[in-house]
């Protein structure tokens, strides 16, 4: 199942008027990953979306807000951190204990 929050955003800018493509691509360089953005919209595309609201000629619009800004602030960024490299900071801090360890032996 999709992250609704995703869902949610998707279907308020396509409703907006943006083109699927451009939520995708600016999604995707938010740090939402290919899967998410396809689940999302596949979810989308079985909803009905609202045609975007009509625009009135000579009246001045809200202030326009980029949609990667906003993906950004949605975005939802989790800490994967890949097994070798834990391993290897695990390694790292051990070395530095042992090293601060024999210089404290030795300044004592």
């Amino acid at each position: 199942m999709a992250d609704q929050q995703l869902v949610s955003f998707i279907r308020d800018y396509l409703s907006r008027g943006y083109s699927e493509e451009q939520i995708f691509v600016n999604l995707s360089n938010t740090g939402w990953s290919e899967k998410d953005l396809k689940e999302a919209f596949k979810e989308i595309r079985t909803m009905p979306v609202e045609p975007a609201p009509p625009v009135i000629v000579g009246s001045s619009s809200p202030q326009a807000v980029s949609i990667s800004v906003l993906a950004a602030a949605l975005k939802r960024r989790r800490m994967e951190v890949e097994p070798e490299v834990l391993w290897i900071a695990c390694a790292l801090l051990g070395v530095v204990c042992i090293f601060a360890a024999i210089a404290f032996l030795l300044w004592t």
